[in-house]
């Protein structure tokens, strides 16, 4: 039976995303079905031509990995999203609708929700009403997040990994009006993968990869290449091969891809809610290192310049040599609290037999 919608149905890589709404004229209330495939960690739908401004409804796994979460969200402009409470809307759990995670007989798991938003434009996020019923042509906006990690908490505040697809859509909602709630079809628009492009139009831009995510793998590789790769290389270079000039020009460029690493963390830390106060153990920490290792560097120039000139050994070469181990330890320390802190804990484990390997490796060769 054809019921009254409108529909946005796009392929991708693992599967389809499908949009499907019913609007209702008297009250301003609006029904929502959305698919999305499973191995994405989250997906989300959000009204307008961009995130400044609007609506979005982000979903990911709850904590048992079966049920669906939804989290209401605004953005102040490309930024990560930050959930709010104020926008009436929950999932549809009325007898005979399904939300969770779905196993179709003919495809991949995939995620289902039923949204019902109550009066969505009494709650105005600008100065223009979130949806116009009238609009034969109302933006629309998708996003996916990445395959590489998973989303699982019952958190509406959750952290969400930056998008890997997103894009722009337009429906027509006219023909998706009816009158009254009672003309809603709400069993019938839960269905699953029925759906097909009805009144929408996909964006002349078309669905766009984001590959901005590279810029925490970056930080990541300079930050614990740093630690446990070039510094242990310049020690090896001065306590084995006795080359001071090699040593020193070794852990200047380990500071020059601090610098870098720090600088990439810092614009980091603007796109997400959890890091813009700089106030984690994981920042707090990474930002007193990389202040040590200054001093570290600092030290060492003083010292070879004074040994040089006075020929005898320092004070200060005596803190430089046990500040070392310090540095290069918290250093390391660091990065299991930085994959933690960008939710990535699952390379814990390698990270750590590298860098267990490393500097077992390092003790063994300067102290045999």
């Amino acid at each position: 039976t054809e019921i009254t919608h409108s529909a946005f149905v796009l392929p991708t890589t693992y599967g389809n995303i499908a949009f499907a709404t019913t609007a209702v004229r008297d009250v301003g209330d609006l029904y929502i079905h959305v698919e999305a495939p499973a191995v994405n960690s989250w997906f989300a739908f959000g009204t307008g031509l961009g995130m400044k401004g609007s609506l979005m409804w982000v979903f990911y796994r709850d904590e048992r990995e079966k049920g669906i979460v939804l989290s209401t969200r605004t953005a102040a402009g490309n930024l990560e999203p930050r959930h709010t409470d104020q926008i009436p809307c929950e999932l549809n759990i009325r007898n005979g609708i399904t939300n969770g995670l779905i196993k179709p007989s003919d495809g991949p798991e995939i995620y289902v929700a039923n949204v019902y938003c109550k009066n969505i434009n009494k709650y105005l996020l600008s100065s223009i009403p979130v949806l116009d019923f009238s609009n034969t042509a109302q933006p629309f906006i998708f996003a996916l997040g990445p395959t590489d990690k998973t989303v699982h908490t019952n958190k509406k505040d959750a952290l969400i990994r930056r998008h890997t697809l997103t894009g722009q859509f337009t429906l027509s909602l006219p023909p998706a009006t009816v009158n009254t709630t009672t003309a809603v079809s709400q069993t019938q628009l839960a269905r699953i993968s029925v759906w097909s492009n009805h009144h929408s139009s996909l964006s002349s831009s078309g669905p766009r990869t984001d590959n901005g995510a590279w810029k925490g793998s970056f930080h990541a590789a300079l930050m614990c290449g740093t630690y446990i790769i070039v510094f242990p290389a310049g020690v090896l270079l001065l306590r084995v091969f006795e080359s001071v000039l090699a040593h020193a020009w070794t852990q200047a460029f380990g500071v020059f891809l601090l610098f870098c690493g720090t600088g990439i963390a810092l614009h980091l830390s603007l796109a997400y809610n959890h890091a813009k106060r700089l106030d984690s153990l994981h920042q707090i920490l990474g930002l007193s290192v990389v202040s040590l290792t200054l001093i570290q560097l600092a030290l060492g120039i003083l010292h070879h310049w004074l040994f040089a000139k006075h020929g005898r050994p320092t004070i200060l070469g005596h803190i430089h040599l046990y500040l070392g181990p310090l540095v290069l330890l918290l250093g390391a320390a660091n990065g299991f609290l930085g994959f933690r802190f960008a939710g990535g804990s699952s390379h814990n484990l390698m990270y750590g037999i590298f860098v267990a390997v490393v500097f077992i490796g390092l003790a063994l060769v300067l102290w045999w």
